[in-house]
This record gives C-alpha cells, sequence and structure tokens, in this order.
C-alpha cells in the first residue's frame, strides 16, 4: 500500500563505515550492549545492525560494509537534548570505536511521503536497500515525478517487499536517501524488482538527465 502517512518515525540516523576485521566481533557487541540500549532508552523507535551482501554492489561505486540504523519520531529528536548528551559524554568504548571506523558517512534524515508500507510490525526488516544519490539541481522535479509515477508503482507490486521510504539528509551527502525493507533475499529476483532497478541503475530520468553519486547498498540484517 502506498501511503501519504510516515507509518513510524520521520526521522533516521544512518551511519555506514569498514572496520579492520580484528574489530568486527566487538563492534556488534558494543551495538547490542552499549549503543542501542541508550538510545532506546531516550526513546528511539528502532535500531538495526546490516552487513553488506557483497557480491549485490552497485556498479556506481563501492558502498561502506556496515550500516547502523536508528528510527526516531522526528528528524528534531536527533538535535534534542536528550541525544546530544549521549554524544557529548561518551565512554571510553565508545570514543574507541568511533576512533576506529574507517570511511564513516554519518546522515541524519527527514522522512518525504509517501511510503510503501505493507506491514504494521515495529522495527527494521531483515533484509534492506539503500539508495543514496545527489541530482543535478534542475532535474530534482521531473526525479521525484519518475519516482512517483513509475517507481513506486512498480516496487509496490514486488513480492516480499514491506517498506519503502525516502528522506532527505539534514546532515550528510549524497543528500536523497531511499530505504527499502525486505522479508527476505528472494524478492530481490522478482521482476518487478529488477525492472525498476534497471531503470534506477542507467540512472535515466524523464529528460535523459542523469543522477549522479550513486550508492547502492543490499544489506542483511547481522545476527
Amino acid at each position: 500500500m502506498i501511503t501519504s502517512k510516515a507509518n513510524a518515525g520521520t526521522g533516521l540516523l544512518a551511519i555506514f563505515c569498514d572496520l579492520d576485521p580484528r574489530w568486527h566481533r566487538e563492534f556488534r557487541a558494543w551495538l547490542r550492549d552499549d549503543m542501542f540500549p541508550a538510545r532506546m532508552k531516550i526513546g528511539f523507535r528502532a535500531a538495526a545492525s546490516y552487513d553488506l551482501v557483497q557480491d549485490a554492489v552497485d556498479r556506481h561505486g563501492i558502498p561502506e560494509p556496515f550500516a547502523t540504523v536508528y528510527e526516531t519520531v522526528s528528524t528534531g529528536d536527533l538535535y534534542g537534548a536528550p541525544y546530544q548528551a549521549l554524544r557529548a559524554n561518551r565512554d571510553q568504548r565508545d570514543r574507541d570505536f568511533h576512533a576506529r571506523f574507517l570511511k564513516p558517512a554519518r546522515y541524519t534524515l527527514c522522512w518525504v511521503g509517501p511510503e510503501i508500507s505493507q506491514t504494521d510490525k515495529g522495527g527494521f526488516s531483515p533484509v534492506a536497500v539503500i539508495d543514496r544519490l545527489d541530482l543535478p539541481e534542475a532535474t530534482v522535479q521531473e526525479f521525484n515525478i519518475w519516482y512517483m509515477t513509475e517507481y513506486l508503482q512498480r516496487i509496490s507490486r514486488v513480492p516480499g517487499i514491506l517498506r519503502v521510504r525516502r528522506y532527505l539528509a539534514m546532515e550528510g551527502s549524497p543528500r536523497h536517501v531511499m530505504v527499502h525493507e525486505f522479508d527476505g533475499q528472494a524478492p530481490l529476483s522478482d521482476g518487478n524488482w529488477t525492472a525498476a532497478r534497471a531503470d534506477l541503475s542507467k540512472t535515466v530520468i524523464p529528460n535523459g538527465s542523469r543522477v549522479t553519486g550513486t550508492y547502492s547498498s543490499v544489506l542483511s540484517a547481522a545476527g
């Protein structure tokens, strides 16, 4: 179902990074034991950690192998006193891990409707595809029309699609971010998905102009 209302929150924090392999196991424990509980305690709605599916890297760029995402009621929650206090008073483990991040990319994102919502279940889904892209200013309107009239309609017919949301970055670049969530990886071979993605990967919009700076991450939830 395509809806003009956000099914969950309208704020999203996304952090992409790489890490030396020696820190991978401890990274997951740090998120699970420290980062996620502290943020849920101050009102964040959901948190998840994802691994990149390496053989599905987009030809336009090589995304970072780890993504951590947090959903909030609004983007304002990412600038309010409770969250800023967490950032200002990091413990040593927190500081150490942020210093270990390689190629970090941090985004604070504001929801832009409409969205596809096929579930009332909260939290993030097992598989996510996150696109980050820049648009030439002269083509933004045409891209938005294509997204509304063609892309969402086709994606809504993909079996196993749970949610599709679009955001604009208040912080972070590229500025346009799309988050697709699935119940597994099988829907990624569906014809409606591959056809819609072919349009996006060719960077075609109605006047033939091109999208720039595209990063497409196909991600599986970390155990």
